[in-house]
């Protein structure tokens, strides 16, 4: 049975437009929104890859599940038909996302972290010091490329927006290869002092963001590997996740601090206020129209409308509920009046409208890729 959301001061800032807590004991690790919009797809120690539909908060079809309990890594296809999840047993398993059916399974030595080329061809998945680049059809090893630099360990890693150069957070530091030869080409760039956790390339593959243990995020020239102006300063803990606006012009960060930060992409400055959650937040996605973003604890996946993009209030906002596998009726009645024609949106447009915002106030969706 649902209950209400916990009433709070103004002082808390934004709340969550939907709150789906974790089933089965699970505790949620990464997220990852699915391309129609309608979609998150989350990992959970616990051994499960599940899908929930962001309409009703419910669960979609069977889990998908890892022999491990414990989770490392989550990607989808840009293209929305599959799902690559692995696990500390250096298992990475491909899934179809409409049946939830198992296809393939890959191998890894050290603790895998998965990224997939913008064109769905390759997808790379990395261990302690090689990665593999693998052929999504076929699932044939097409290049492996020995990212070893001395007894430092890969623990991140990015595709740039063509493909053809992969960045990895080699322990503090940051390794550019070359993806078709396997040769490292920019790097190391050094600045971090703890592990970085993520890193992420803005859309015209000019500039690299990343982030660290030592609790900033840096960003970077792609081309010459000098460092853009001073760390950007805010999060009081380890910095887990980055994602990246669809127009590229906001970076959101997931930290153990318990908040979701917005940063001016270009000038690193503060946007906004943070969106708090009780636990750390391990990961952190806009929504491919970027109306949106989901943030993930170990509790619960929130889902948070952007607060800049209008300056319309949300009447009602209190009597939103916490989903628990019943739907409440203001997500699943429809609002014929302010139906959008896009199916990936429409079911946020009905729910904005039934808390009393107007469709006008929302901005248009922009479709573009979010790298992971």
């Amino acid at each position: 049975m649902s209950s209400p959301v916990p009433q709070g001061s103004a002082d808390d800032g934004p709340r969550p437009l939907l709150v789906i807590p974790a089933h089965d004991n699970d505790r949620f690790w990464r997220l990852a929104y699915l391309q129609d919009g309608r979609r998150i797809v989350t990992v959970a120690d616990g051994g499960t890859v599940k899908v929930w539909n962001l309409e009703n908060g419910g669960q979609e079809g069977k889990s998908m599940k890892h022999e491990s309990r414990f989770m490392t890594d989550l990607a989808v296809t840009w293209d929305g038909t599959k799902i690559i999840s692995s696990d500390r047993s250096g298992k990475v398993k491909v899934w179809d996302v409409e049946s939830h059916e198992f296809v393939q399974v890959w191998t890894c030595t050290g603790i895998p972290k998965i990224a997939i080329s913008p064109d769905d061809q390759f997808v790379a998945i990395g261990g302690w010091t090689v990665v593999k680049i693998y052929s999504m059809e076929g699932g044939r090893v097409n290049r492996s490329m020995d990212v070893r630099d001395l007894d430092k360990f890969m623990k991140c890693m990015s595709f740039s927006p063509n493909g053809d150069k992969l960045a990895c957070g080699i322990d503090c530091d940051i390794h550019v290869y070359d993806v078709k030869t396997g040769a490292l080409i920019l790097g190391p760039l050094k600045g971090h002092n703890r592990d970085t956790t993520c890193v992420l390339w803005s859309r015209d593959g000019n500039r690299l963001f990343s982030a660290s243990g030592d609790k900033k995020i840096r960003c970077w020239n792609a081309q010459t590997g000098e460092q853009i102006g001073h760390p950007w300063i805010g999060h009081t803990n380890i910095v887990y996740s980055l994602s990246l606006s669809p127009d590229g012009s906001i970076l959101a960060s997931a930290s153990e601090d318990r908040t979701v930060r917005f940063w001016d992409a270009t000038t690193g400055d503060p946007i906004g206020q943070h969106l708090r959650h009780g636990k750390r937040v391990s990961d952190v996605s806009f929504s491919p129209s970027g109306e949106f973003v989901a943030s993930i604890d170990i509790e619960k996946i929130c889902l948070w409308r952007v607060p800049w993009f209008s300056s319309a209030t949300l009447p009602g906002i209190d009597d939103i509920e916490i989903l628990s596998g019943l739907a409440p009726s203001y997500a699943t009645t429809s609002t014929t009046s302010s139906r959008c024609t896009l199916n990936t949106i429409s079911f946020l447009f009905d729910l904005l409208a039934k808390s009393g915002t107007t469709v006008s106030a929302v901005r248009p969706p922009v479709y573009h890729l979010t790298m992971l």
